[in-house]
């Protein structure tokens, strides 16, 4: 990601900062994530939702950046997969999920170096970003030498780092 492109982009975003965030986070509830912490990295979505979270952030004009990987741990997954796969993390009402952070995350910007022009406009970045996102999750994960269909993204989305969710974060917390 250039410099120039994303300070254009979040510039953008940051002009509709309190309808943005609550419309992230109303679209991080339909889609029934799992958030790690209080903001919006690791965003941990289930298998039957992450076509309909990447096209909504996409539709909404917010960029992925990163996606890490989560094994879901549920009693029909550690029968079927030999789960758990990786270190611990959050609960979820099926079970919980480990991450796999001894496996290097996917970085859009490592990946694809030259993607994004220092003249792109946010909506080229959000686009391409997204679409190289989608490309990993469908196909490059299943090429990784950990792969087991236990996994499941965590996306990191391109925000200002100041932003913390507001309401989703207190139903998470509850869990």
């Amino acid at each position: 990601m250039t410099k120039a492109a994303v300070s254009r982009y979040l510039d953008g975003i940051r002009a509709s900062e309190p309808e943005l965030i609550a419309e992230v986070e109303r679209l991080l509830e339909k889609s029934r994530t799992t958030p790690v912490g209080d903001g919006f990295i690791d965003i941990i979505t289930p298998a039957d939702n992450i076509e309909s979270f990447l096209e909504s952030m996409t539709n909404l004009g917010i960029a992925i950046n990163v996606v890490t990987l989560w094994c879901d741990c549920t009693p029909n997954n550690k029968d079927r997969y030999g789960c758990p796969h990786g270190f611990g993390g959050p609960r979820y009402e099926s079970g919980y999920y480990s991450e796999m952070c001894e496996r290097d995350p996917f970085d859009v910007a490592k990946s694809y170096p030259d993607l994004i022009a220092d003249d792109a406009a946010p909506e080229d970045l959000v686009n391409k970003y997204n679409a190289a996102v989608r490309e990993y999750v469908e196909t490059g994960i299943k090429s990784r030498p950990e792969y087991s269909p236990c996994l499941v993204p965590g996306f990191w989305l391109v925000v200002p780092k100041a932003w913390k969710r507001q309401s989703y974060q207190s139903r998470i917390a509850a869990h």
